[in-house]
């Protein structure tokens, strides 16, 4: 229905549904006093009380003074165009605040300060997860990676630049995955990470259940979920990096893993 789509727009102009409601019964009826407009608009006469106190203030009725106190509606049009004006005067100082926002947090320690004092971090879009990981990748003096099946290819898909870049600085980094199917583009990715002594790779004979980075020995990235890089949690908790680490070597020293079983299946050897 038409008066349904009118209803709809002034609520995404940001009226409430009674609000909407009781402006465009009052607009249909042109002047009427709190009782009729509460009937016509199916809100209780309380609800309209306040209702046409915000609606004088947004400037989409005025009150008439008689005998009968009584209300006369803005034409639907301009009042579309004073909400419209409205919402772009809001979003106008929103965009201010927010641009005065980022400046001063360039030009204070804000950030640091709450990083500092974040030590488990959960992050469950993806976006913030890969930004995230870049960024530990360009800082990453070592890294090592436990990834279970799937997520070979992910890791080389997202991270083979920020993996090259890491090694072309120096990083050391060590890998442990599972014996798996190797497509095409991963053994390539393999071969050219291969060539450079600072990556080593071996693979388990056993499923790898979890799914953990570590970086530095300083911060490691968890992975909650079997089937996907997010949810993860990050923490820089001493305790929790120096249990992760111990994982890993455990596995890497391990006498179930077989350094040469994913170079063959990668075309390695």
């Amino acid at each position: 229905m038409i008066q349904d789509e009118y209803i709809q727009t002034l609520i995404d102009l940001e009226l409430s549904l009674l609000q909407a409601k009781t402006y465009i019964n009052l607009a249909r009826l042109g002047e009427a006093d709190v009782r009729t407009i509460s009937k016509a608009s199916s809100v209780a006469r309380t609800d309209t009380y306040r209702v046409m106190l915000v609606l004088e203030k947004l400037g989409l009725a005025e009150k008439i003074i008689a005998k009968k106190t009584m209300y006369k509606a803005t034409p639907i049009k301009e009042g579309i165009l004073i909400l419209l004006q409205n919402k772009k005067k809001e979003y106008a100082e929103l965009e201010q605040k927010t641009g005065s926002l980022l400046n001063s947090l360039n030009d204070n320690d804000l950030q640091d300060i709450q990083v500092d004092h974040q030590k488990f971090i959960i992050t469950s879009e993806r976006s913030l997860f890969q930004k995230r990981f870049e960024k530990s990748f360009l800082e990453a003096q070592t890294c090592e990676m436990l990834v279970p099946a799937g997520g070979l290819k992910f890791a080389l898909f997202y991270f083979f630049q920020c993996i090259k870049m890491a090694i072309k600085k120096g990083a050391k980094i060590r890998m442990i995955t599972e014996k798996t199917e190797v497509g095409l583009s991963t053994s390539r990715k393999l071969q050219t990470l291969r060539k450079n002594p600072l990556f080593e790779i071996k693979s388990a004979t056993s499923p790898i259940k979890i799914g953990l980075t570590i970086f530095n020995n300083k911060e490691v990235n968890l992975c909650l979920s079997s089937n996907s890089e997010v949810p993860s949690l990050y923490t820089d908790n001493p305790q929790a990096v120096e249990a992760a680490k111990m994982l890993f070597d455990a596995i890497w020293n391990s006498p179930e893993i077989n350094e040469k079983a994913i170079l063959n299946d990668a075309g390695l050897l």
